[in-house]
């Protein structure tokens, strides 16, 4: 999830065509573009892959929004399969997750990796 988002911020950074409404986390509001990524990702939670295509448009050239897609599907996937699940219509307003917490209760004993083990990947 991390290679994806990080990959996806990359392209926003570098071949965004005009400037995107970021917020410090300090503040309560979304940002209009902040508000337009989480839209992407519900979209994405639905399958619904040309209209979350669409919004990226927006923001990069449609060779780049082709790279952009396969980032945030992946991402969102990797949330999906985390269990961080953003709904495309919602009635009642979002709640803040506490990272800590949820990563605790999503923890699974695991049997420690032999010595010979390098990496493991998932």
């Amino acid at each position: 999830a991390c290679a994806a988002f990080d990959a996806l911020g990359s392209l926003f950074l570098n071949y965004s065509e005009r400037a995107m409404d970021i917020r410090c986390t300090c503040n309560t509001e979304l940002g209009v573009d902040e508000a337009w990524f989480l839209q992407i990702l519900a979209q994405l939670h639905e399958y619904r892959y040309w209209d979350a295509q669409e919004i990226l448009a927006d923001w990069l050239s449609t060779a780049v929004a082709d790279m952009a897609l396969m980032c945030a599907m992946h991402f969102a996937q990797c949330l999906k399969k985390a269990g961080v699940v953003i709904p495309l219509f919602a009635r009642a307003p979002a709640e803040i997750i506490d990272f800590a917490a949820f990563r605790a209760s999503r923890q699974v004993d695991e049997p420690a990796p032999s010595r010979s083990t390098l990496a493991t990947l998932h």
